[in-house]
C-alpha cells in the first residue's frame, strides 16, 4: 500500500512540472529577462585576465569601488567601446564567459537606460 501511494505522489509531482511550463515559455522568459548594470569604465590592471570594459551589477558608477566584471563581448552594433562616455547605464542579458577568465561575461542583449 505504502509503495502505491508513493508511485501516486511522485506521478502527481511529474504532472505538475510537466505542466508548469512548456520549453518555449522559458526560453522566452528568459531570452526577455534583463538586469539592471552599470558599464564604470575600461579596466587597465595589468594581469593576464584583466582588460576591456568593466560592468557591475550593484548601483555604484565607480570605477574598482563595487565588485564588477570584465567584458569579454559585446552585442555587435551596441555602439559602446572604449571610447565612451562612462558611467553607462544599462540593462544587459548575460553569459558566463567561455574564456579560462572567471570575471569575463558575454553580453548577449543591452539596452541603454
Amino acid at each position: 500500500m505504502k509503495s502505491i501511494v508513493t508511485f501516486v505522489y511522485v506521478l502527481m509531482l511529474g504532472s505538475l512540472i510537466n505542466l508548469s511550463c512548456k520549453k518555449n515559455d522559458c526560453k522566452k522568459t528568459t531570452a526577455q529577462s534583463l538586469t539592471d548594470a552599470i558599464i564604470t569604465g575600461t579596466d587597465v590592471r595589468a594581469c593576464a585576465c584583466c582588460g576591456g570594459l568593466m560592468i557591475t551589477f550593484s548601483n555604484d558608477p565607480k570605477t574598482y569601488s563595487s565588485p564588477f566584471f570584465d567584458i569579454n563581448q559585446l552585442p555587435s552594433g551596441s555602439g559602446i567601446d572604449e571610447k565612451s562616455q562612462f558611467p553607462i547605464y544599462v540593462k544587459v542579458n548575460y553569459t558566463p564567459s567561455t574564456s579560462n577568465c572567471s570575471n569575463k561575461i558575454d553580453i548577449l542583449t543591452l539596452e541603454k537606460r
